[in-house]
């Protein structure tokens, strides 16, 4: 267990959950990647503006 423990930072899975619920209540969806050193949302196209309101608005 201590093997997969260092392996991953579980922690940061909150904050994934935090944001995509942020957007689920604004009828936005995202689809989250998750690498070794860079995190990566996807949202569609159409989307962008309103989600990087979204996103600003979440960060305060």
């Amino acid at each position: 267990m201590d093997y997969i423990n260092s392996l991953f930072v579980f922690g940061s899975i909150g904050l994934s959950v935090a944001f995509s619920n942020a957007l689920a209540q604004n009828g936005r969806s995202c689809n989250v990647v998750a690498a070794l050193y860079y995190d990566y949302i996807f949202v569609a196209y159409t989307d962008i503006t309103k989600v990087l309101e979204i996103l600003k608005q979440f960060s305060n």
